[in-house]
């Protein structure tokens, strides 16, 4: 296992179910706990977007592309811990993938394709799903009570923006707070505490071990949480500007059809989604660089607390995959440094 003392001290992931999944500049690697309770990894080399194309370094647009990138294995990774934690003997497939193989049957399709097929589909639908639900709960919804509440937005700009975004941070909040009441999502946090706990005495060069890790908070100021939160909160800024904007260079925008112009306001701010993430990104990654600020520390306290919501406290078998997951991760670094792996 490498040494933490000559590792690049930059290492995040996330949580998959019944695992853990660890990313950095070299690679990433996930462990799973199986049925069996044995431990499963997944490891590779890997070099990130910006590694390969170095347009996606520039700022702004770094934030972007991490993010995406982000997503794509995180959602890589949730399928894998999926097919690992949730191995049972009865594997009688429901009605949709019964009609699904039975198409495949009918175009003469191999049932391996068939197979490769549906699990695309289903991903690409269970996407769309979630972005046409993420919309509506953090684009309409929230426009929609500002304007029942302080009325047209093209009349108060900043107030109307103002209390949308008090409505995202509030839905965002019950959101998690909800489903946190699940057993399922309630191991999910656990891991996610575990994640925080090994990553947290990695960058503390201690000697990888549950004894050493376990003393840890589960909170972590680099947590996406911490990211979610800036979000939410530069939109409000962000998308007050695009209104005045919108008003100064468009003076007859408040005299067309009112449904018509609050559509495309909507349509404008949900293109301008990825300025706000790469802003976002760049005020994090800046406010890194004082920790011991007091507006850093302001910056990451509503993200910390809400992590008291999304992590808890793991138990030995749970900080023991988290520790599997870095010690497959830091093996890849052996292997880079020892043997010029790319």
């Amino acid at each position: 296992m490498a040494d933490p003392k000559k590792t690049k001290l930059n290492i995040g992931g996330q949580a998959v179910i019944e695992g853990v999944f660890l990313r950095a500049p070299w690679g990433y690697s996930v462990a799973v706990r199986n049925p069996e309770k044995e431990i499963i990894t997944r490891k590779k080399h890997y070099k990130g977007v910006s590694e390969r194309l170095p347009v996606f370094k520039l700022p702004f647009v770094r934030g972007v592309a991490n993010l995406i990138e982000q997503l794509s294995l995180g959602v890589k990774m949730l399928n894998f811990s999926a097919e690992v934690a949730l191995e049972e003997e009865d594997e009688t497939p429901d009605f949709l993938t019964r009609m699904g193989l039975s198409i495949g049957n009918w175009l003469g399709w191999k049932q391996e394709k068939t197979e490769a097929v549906l699990q695309k589909v289903m991903t690409i639908f269970s996407f769309v799903l979630a972005f046409v639900l993420a919309i509506f709960l953090f684009m309409v919804l929230p426009r929609l009570t500002a304007l029942f509440t302080v009325g047209d937005e093209m009349d108060a700009p900043l107030i109307y923006n103002m209390i949308a975004g008090l409505v995202r941070i509030l839905v965002f909040f019950l959101y998690i707070f909800f489903i946190s009441f699940f057993k399922d999502v309630r191991r999910l946090f656990e891991y996610h505490g575990a994640e925080h706990k090994v990553v947290f005495a990695f960058e503390d060069q201690q000697e990888l071990n549950t004894d050493n890790v376990r003393p840890y908070q589960t909170a972590h100021p680099r947590c996406g949480t911490n990211f979610i939160f800036v979000v939410l909160l530069i939109s409000i800024f962000i998308f007050s500007f695009l209104s005045h904007l919108a008003i100064t260079l468009f003076p007859g925008l408040g005299e067309i059809n009112p449904l018509i112009r609050r559509g495309l306001m909507l349509i404008i701010q949900i293109g301008f989604l990825p300025v706000v993430a790469g802003f976002s990104y760049e005020i994090i990654r800046f406010s890194a660089r004082y920790p011991r600020s007091l507006w850093s520390r302001l910056l990451n306290k509503p993200g910390l607390l809400f992590q008291k919501i999304t992590t808890s406290e793991p138990d030995e078998g749970q900080i023991e995959v988290a520790l599997r997951s870095l010690e497959e991760l830091l093996s890849l670094k052996n292997d880079e440094e020892q043997h010029g792996v790319h």
